[in-house]
């Protein structure tokens, strides 16, 4: 209704998102000379400041100091994971993907009276999880190959 009674104000609307996408692409052309020198500082500079940030980010998002707690907790568990070589792309599509999976699980069991054996019986969801326990077992698999043609050589 508003697009037939407020003709003007819509395309004004969208005049001003078009304009205001234009100058940030804009400022990004001229600014990427200075954002990219930023990679040049140490780290010992500007991680104090980038950790600085996120605290107070954390505790400015309830005023909670809980918040505050649980990013440092998630600091030194990303410290360490990265200390064992685990990989952080399959730990950010977790987190992000993680509740939609949930939410779908629970859809699919709630449609299939909690039969677990429907997501293992259709063609899809059997090929889905069939690739990802693959790709769980892969980096076995490939040391155990890589260590059998070693034995061969020597």
């Amino acid at each position: 209704m508003m697009m037939i009674q407020q003709p003007k104000l819509v395309y004004s609307i969208f005049a001003g998102y078009f304009f205001s996408n234009l100058l940030i692409i804009l400022a990004g052309i001229l600014g990427i000379k200075f954002l990219a020198r930023v990679m040049d500082f140490p780290y010992h500079k500007i991680g104090p400041s980038i950790l600085l940030f996120a605290v107070i980010g954390s505790y400015a998002l309830n005023n909670s100091m809980s918040d505050v707690y649980v990013t440092l907790a998630f600091g030194f568990a990303g410290y360490f994971l990265k200390k064992l070589d685990f990989g952080l792309a399959p730990l950010v599509l977790g987190m992000i993907l993680g509740e939609l999976a949930e939410v779908s699980l629970r859809r699919a069991m709630l449609l299939s009276d909690f039969d677990p054996s429907v997501l293992i019986t259709r063609p899809i969801s059997g090929g889905l999880i069939g690739f990802a326990i693959l790709s769980l077992c892969y980096p076995f698999i490939q040391k155990f190959i890589v260590t059998k043609r070693r034995s061969k050589t020597s």
